[in-house]
């Protein structure tokens, strides 16, 4: 996609820093994120995504820098974050085994406070968005991991927020249901939300982002399209331009990773 995305940032980060054990994790970080947009990181295990994420959720705080969320400083108020912000983080974990589908969705839209009333709708307008209707009443532990990881993103679609942070959404599911994944994820984003996704699956990357950002060592050494990123990366190709995971690795090379 092409960021042609307009409108004031519904999420700006500034100069976000944070350490653990005084290793520095995050050093410096900044960028924005509009309506509608699909913004990814990518990088190595340990670049920091993870970190990024707990920190913009409110599962985390931050040793300095600003996070503002219309327009609203809002770092380490992480009631607020979490209030603000949906995040999927995946995996195998996360819900009531024993449960069903829809007994966790009720379960989950109580503890984030969705008035009884509207439980109902939101749940029903979920389970039509990932398409899991007709699973309703399966206990989550006869579910696939591509069914998991749906379920996950139904979670993550109640709150109703405007900012969605993914990571791994399509991680050890099959191509046919990475697939289906990437369109939900395509179609979230052009009702209006505006996405954070990591992911190592390169080719998903640059089918969804409108920008990436490279982090490596705590920083942001490349913000920009596939196709510029292509070009920084000096990589040449006879009969066509360079792909994501051919600039990657160049600018991986480059950096020493």
């Amino acid at each position: 996609m092409k960021n042609d995305k307009g409108g004031s940032a519904l999420l700006s980060v500034r100069d976000l820093t944070k350490k653990y054990q005084e290793k520095p994790v995050l050093k410096g970080l900044s960028f924005d994120l509009v309506p509608g947009q699909i913004i990814s990181f990518i990088g190595p295990n340990g670049a920091g995504k993870m970190t990024l994420l707990k920190i913009l959720s409110g599962y985390l705080t931050a040793d300095s820098g600003q996070v503002l969320v219309g327009g609203q400083d809002q770092t380490n108020h992480l009631e607020v974050l979490n209030q603000a912000v949906s995040v999927v983080f995946g995996g195998s974990n996360g819900f009531y085994k024993n449960a069903t589908v829809e007994e966790n969705l009720f379960f989950f839209a109580t503890l984030m406070g969705i008035p009884g009333k509207e439980r109902r709708k939101r749940v029903e307008k979920v389970l039509s968005q990932v398409t899991l209707e007709e699973k309703r009443k399966e206990k989550v532990s006869a579910l696939s991991m591509g069914l998991l990881q749906r379920l996950h993103i139904a979670r993550g679609l109640l709150k109703e927020s405007s900012l969605l942070l993914l990571d791994e959404p399509t991680n050890a599911v099959d191509a046919e249901t990475a697939a289906r994944l990437r369109e939900l994820i395509a179609d979230i984003a052009k009702s209006g939300r505006a996405i954070v996704l990591t992911s190592h699956i390169l080719q998903e990357v640059s089918n969804l982002a409108d920008e990436i950002h490279l982090l490596y060592d705590g920083r942001v050494q490349f913000s920009g399209t596939v196709e510029e990123m292509a070009q920084a990366s000096g990589v040449r190709q006879i009969d066509r331009p360079a792909t994501l995971e051919e600039s990657y690795l160049a600018f991986m090379k480059r950096l020493g990773g």
